[in-house]
């Protein structure tokens, strides 16, 4: 770099009065640059962009708005040159700043065209308008600008292929190869940016390319061809004049093998047969296939006798031909196909035998008359077997008649009452019985010389459950409970109650050989005094959860756990509440038969 080039600051100085200034740069906030000067250098057309970074003074307040228009200056320009034409090269955008010490960034363009006076330039960046005291530590550009060199479009020699070559594709095989490589210079003014080739307009993939941005560059690639023709192979390099061209034409000849041909149906060493005095429909299908070259023509022959067929596809690749071929004979049949394009013709033989067998009694039609297909039966759960008939009907034609009948239900065998065996027309009948819920398949058959058919129907038998029998007892709630106060928790509630039972007392309910009171108890016909109660109480949390229930039996000590019986009738439980809010449930259950326990009623508690 010429040494003229590092004296901005001090011409600065001179040409603006601004030496003080500078040296009091660190007196005060200042404005700063990074970087603080860009040198560019190079021949025109000399083009450079970079991101110069300012930073706003640190006494800029908060919360500001300032647009900052940067100034650029000529400070160093050839001679003749104007400040005008010096400044046209280089340009600045404007900023923003927002607050203190805040770094932005503005686009520096420099733009020096052909025809551009050479020299050194050097231009100063300042930044007025911030509204606030501050130091503007300035930015630089160094610019030496050279005169255009030679410049002009580069030459290319196309190495292979050679204009004429001939190459041979085997047609079915791999493609073949056609290598590609060329050479290009061009003058040191306009170094080579790009080389590529095409074959009859398709691109060339470049595999091997070197000297790019220099005046010398080679390239190479392989194209890939698999059809016959003439084509042309063009190569190209480009510098920042144009694009340079040369070409060569090349020959793909083809050698292809004759094609091939394939009867599809009916397969070789296939056997049919027919009734006697019917006529038997063959499916009759061949194709042909080329790998290079149209097929033209399809023949086909039944013992050396032509078929008329539907031929499709001539003239491509791929041809076939279809036909269905009618036998009413038995025998050996032999079939000839051929297909021919213009590298050969092909041919293919078949053959298929057909036997004549006597004729076989169509299948009966069976059909389920009852129940129909879908029914649903009711019955009430721990009832006997309920009983289902069914009946259905096995018909053929005449001369054939109806040998049996037979039924099953989901598998297993059922007892029919057949009629009409030895008719074209019988049945079948009788109960079957179902004692579990659930969907049943009802499968009917019916065999008519040997031949057999079948009808199914399905139905869906639903049970229900009785309900549960009513408690035979009621229970009428005294106070407390009855009366549904919150009670204070950590306290003890009496649970008092009466039964109120429709049935007459028995005096021994427990067996055990004594009369169940005692003395002074009162009897009365609408009370019962049941021992078998139990008082079940359980917490509900808040989450809709509960805790274990704690059972309370009968127990007439006077420490043992348990209700007692007082005044004859009044069943009562003094139960202790745990401390704070909860929420108890209490049901009462009994037991007056030895099986499962009856809920009679239930009640809640609430503490607080």
């Amino acid at each position: 770099m010429n040494s003229r080039l590092l004296r901005p600051i001090s011409l600065l100085g001179l040409l603006f009065g601004l030496t003080t200034t500078l040296l009091a740069r660190d007196e005060g906030p200042a404005v700063a640059y990074y970087p603080q000067t860009e040198n560019v250098e190079g021949d025109q057309p000399l083009y450079h962009t970079y991101e110069l970074e300012i930073t706003s003074p640190s006494n800029l307040p908060a919360g500001s708005n300032v647009v900052i228009d940067p100034v650029l200056f000529v400070i160093r320009k050839p001679d003749g040159v104007s400040d005008e034409q010096a400044l046209s090269h280089v340009t600045i955008e404007s900023l923003v700043f927002t607050g203190p010490t805040q770094k932005q960034y503005a686009t520096v363009v420099c733009d020096f065209p052909v025809g551009t006076v050479a020299g050194e330039y050097a231009f100063g960046i300042r930044t007025p308008g911030w509204g606030v005291t501050a130091n503007d530590t300035f930015g630089f550009i160094n610019a030496k600008v050279f005169p255009p060199r030679p410049r002009g479009l580069p030459t290319v020699t196309l190495n292979t292929p050679l204009d004429g070559s001939v190459f041979t594709w085997y047609a079915g095989g791999a493609p073949v190869a056609v290598p590609v490589q060329f050479s290009a210079t061009a003058p040191e003014a306009s170094p080579l940016t790009s080389v590529d080739a095409d074959i009859s307009g398709t691109a060339v993939t470049l595999t091997d390319v070197s000297g790019l941005g220099t005046t010398a560059a080679e390239a190479g690639g392989v194209f890939y061809l698999a059809q016959p023709g003439l084509f042309t192979v063009t190569a190209r390099a480009t510098n920042d004049v144009g694009t340079a061209i040369d070409t060569a034409e090349f020959t793909v000849q083809v050698v292809a093998p004759p094609p091939t041909v394939t009867i599809e149906q009916p397969a070789a060493g296939s056997s049919f047969t027919i009734t006697e005095g019917g006529t038997l429909s063959v499916p009759f299908a061949f194709s042909g296939a080329s790998v290079y070259g149209n097929l033209s023509q399809l023949t086909a022959t039944i013992n050396d006798v032509p078929v008329a067929f539907t031929p499709s596809g001539l003239g491509t690749l791929n041809a076939s031909g279809l036909a269905n071929l009618q036998i009413d004979a038995g025998g050996t049949y032999v079939l000839s196909v051929s297909a021919t394009n213009p590298y050969g013709t092909a041919a293919a033989t078949g053959s298929f035998t057909v036997t004549v067998v006597e004729p076989t009694p169509p299948p009966p039609t069976v059909t389920i008359t009852s129940p129909a297909n879908g029914t649903v039966i009711n019955r009430v759960a721990g009832s006997p077997a309920t009983a289902v008939p069914y009946t259905f009907t096995a018909i053929t034609t005449a001369p054939w008649t109806i040998s049996s009948v037979g039924a099953s239900l989901s598998g297993s065998t059922l007892s029919v009452v057949p009629s009409g065996l030895g008719t074209a027309t019988a049945g079948g009948s009788g109960t079957l019985y179902v004692s579990t819920p659930g969907t049943y398949s009802l499968v009917a058959t019916g065999t008519s010389g040997g031949s057999h058919a079948a009808d199914t129907v399905s139905f869906t038998v639903v049970e229900t459950t009785p309900p549960p029998p009513t408690p035979a007892c009621g229970v009428n709630w005294l106070p407390s409970v009855q009366l549904g106060k919150v009670v204070k928790g950590g306290s003890t509630v009496d649970i008092k109650f009466e039964l109120d039972c429709n049935e007459e007392w028995s005096e021994d309910r427990n067996c055990d050989g004594d009369p169940d009171f005692y003395p002074g108890q009162r009897t009365k016909s609408k009370d019962r005094i049941d021992y078998s109660v139990v008082i079940a109480i359980y917490e509900i949390f808040s989450n809709g959860s509960s805790s274990t229930p704690q059972l309370f039996p009968y127990n007439p000590g006077p420490n043992a756990p348990g209700y007692t019986i007082q005044g004859n009738d009044m069943y009562h439980l003094n139960f202790v509440t745990a401390k704070g809010a909860r929420r108890y449930q209490v049901e009462i259950y009994h037991n007056p038969t030895g099986n499962a326990p009856v809920l009679l009623d239930s009640r809640q508690i609430r503490t607080k």
